[in-house]
């Protein structure tokens, strides 16, 4: 599965979300976040790509569409934490995999790997 940009990747969510608040969140303005590629999003063994929905009403969602086998590609699912050691887009060229914020999602990192 191959996204262009961050709106294909929104439609992709409005299309297969696990929870309809956060197809109505997008729906009503909702600030999603971009933070791209991570070559693992537990509790999965797979890639795919990590952004935030935040509702006009404050509800936040982690959401991860993974890469992986057939019966998983594009599978649309709500993480509880985003797993900052696996972002890859410091090392990405496309603009989704490196996403919206890279110098935070860098930031997350180091810290995560300090840990």
């Amino acid at each position: 599965m191959r996204f262009r940009d961050k709106n294909e990747l929104i439609e992709h969510i409005r299309s297969h979300s696990p929870r309809r608040a956060i197809v109505r969140a997008i729906d009503h303005a909702a600030t999603v976040t971009l933070y791209g590629g991570f070559t693992q999003v537990p509790p999965s063994k797979y890639g795919g790509w990590v952004l935030t929905v935040q509702s006009q009403w404050g509800m936040l969602w982690h959401v991860a569409i993974l890469t992986g086998p057939e019966q998983l590609e594009g599978h649309v699912m709500v993480i509880n934490e985003i797993p900052w050691d696996k972002w890859r887009g410091d090392d990405a060229k496309s603009e989704v995999a490196i996403g919206e914020v890279p110098a935070f999602c860098v930031k997350q990192k180091e810290r995560m790997l300090d840990e």
